[in-house]
């Protein structure tokens, strides 16, 4: 239901053809291991850092439609539901969920 509830979302902003969430959250994994230090799961945007959804709305243009109309967090929700349950941990806990997506490429 997470990822129906986020072509909802999408539709509603206008994006019929939301990214490939998976392949969005590879691409955000592979950013964050470049810069490790960059990631900051206390605000979805701090200067240079950013957290996951935050990362998302940085490097996808239909995110960052999403989030100019709306914010980061309605953009994260609508382009990385099955993702929604990283949003709020630490930075330990999503840089350990980043670095296994990482690996599986």
């Amino acid at each position: 239901l997470k990822a129906e509830a986020g072509r909802e979302l999408c539709k509603h902003f206008g994006e019929l053809n939301p990214p490939d969430e998976h392949e969005l959250m590879k691409r955000i994994a592979g950013e964050v291991m470049l810069r490790p230090c960059d990631l900051n799961m206390g605000n979805w945007h701090c200067g240079t850092t950013h957290c996951i959804g935050g990362w998302g709305t940085v490097i996808d243009p239909v995110m960052q439609r999403i989030e100019a109309a709306s914010n980061a967090e309605t953009a994260s929700y609508a382009c990385l539901p099955s993702y929604s349950h990283l949003f709020f941990v630490d930075n330990k806990t999503a840089l350990k969920a980043l670095e296994e997506i990482a690996d599986k490429n």
